[in-house]
Parts: C-alpha cells; structure tokens; sequence
C-alpha cells in the first residue's frame, strides 16, 4: 500500500523520504510502502546505524529510548524502540478520523497509543517473571514514568507539552501527526552515511 503519492511538503519528511528512495534504488515515491519501509529497517541495519550516528543524538536528542543512557540496561530503551517502530510499520493506517498536521494523511491510532501498547507489554513480561518482587516494583514503576508523548524526542522541532507551554500557547496542545512519519523520519539521519559512503 503506498504511502505518499507526491511530497509533503515538511523538510524534514521530504529528506527522510528521498534517503529512502536513494538507499532502496527506487524511482518514485509511490513505491515506498510499510513493507519496503520494514524491509530497509531490517537491510540497513538502522538500528546500529543510528545509535553510532551523532547526527541522530544532534536530531532526536539523548532523550530518545534509542541513546537514552538511562534506558541502557539490558538494551532497554533499544528494545522499545525497535518494538515501537516495527508496530507502527506493521500497523500502518490509511484512513482514519485524525488528519496528520505535517502530511495531511488520515489515521487513527495515535503514536502514543502504540508507546502505551509496548509499555504495557512490558509490564506483564515484567509480572511474570521469576524476578525479586522489590526488583519488580523498581522496573514497573521506571515504566510508569516513561513518557509517552510525541515530544521532540522524536519528531525534531515540534512544540511539547512541558516548558514550552509556559511560553508557547500552542505547545500546550498535542500535534496530530501520523505515526508512520515517526517511522519514515528514523531513516533521515542515514542521510549522511549514505552520502559519505557514496562519495568516498
């Protein structure tokens, strides 16, 4: 199922966008779809890529589950990513009652449901393990304060709900944009390995 049909006219969607096209040898954006979308994560290896990338940190910053040197044991916060990113690949919607504010595409399970969705399974694999109980308590409760919300962690440059509500107005209400934009724009920081293993 394709996803754009022309571009979106947000930068940093249209980059992340023509990286894919470049690394996937296609010729035109129609062709990109979840499936090719799952098949690249996988070939490229994104996931060791963008942790060794410091334009990735420069972009998402350190509070990204990715590079979060606080969700660094047992490879927690790279989990969570990569569980978050293939959900939204393989949920993929084309309609929906929400419209996306960066691309105008129609949806209707949020970002932070699919977070929430990952949180809670992680909850129960947690309950159900064989683990101390006070080690239990500890984990679940780092859980509950994760945050959840589509901040700048991972979509650059949008407003939040924290202190840029206290002096943007408009940061005080969440952005509507569809989750597969969070997906496509993980591939944008592989535009400069691509580039450099290009031309060196």
């Amino acid at each position: 199922m394709t996803i754009f049909n022309r571009f979106t006219g947000n930068a940093l969607i249209n980059n992340a966008l023509m990286t894919i096209m470049a690394v996937a040898k296609i010729g035109g954006l129609a062709e990109i779809t979840p499936e090719l979308l799952l098949d690249l994560f996988n070939r490229v290896s994104l996931v060791e890529t963008n942790k060794r990338l410091k334009s990735y940190t420069m972009l998402f910053s350190l509070n990204n589950p990715l590079v979060n040197p606080a969700k660094k044991a047992n490879q927690a916060g790279e989990k969570t990513y990569i569980r978050l990113l293939l959900a939204i690949m393989n949920g993929f919607e084309a309609d929906g009652e929400r419209i996306c504010e960066i691309t105008g595409l129609k949806f209707n399970k949020r970002f932070e449901e699919f977070y929430q969705e990952d949180i809670d399974q992680q909850k129960l694999l947690i309950n159900s393990s064989s683990k101390d109980p006070r080690e239990i308590k500890k984990e679940i409760k780092n859980l509950d304060n994760t945050d959840t919300s589509l901040n700048r962690s991972w979509f650059p440059l949008i407003g939040g709900l924290g202190s840029d509500a206290q002096t943007l107005p408009q940061a005080k209400f969440t952005v509507n944009i569809h989750p597969i934009c969070i997906a496509i724009l993980q591939f944008y920081p592989y535009l400069h390995y691509y580039t450099k293993e290009a031309f060196c």
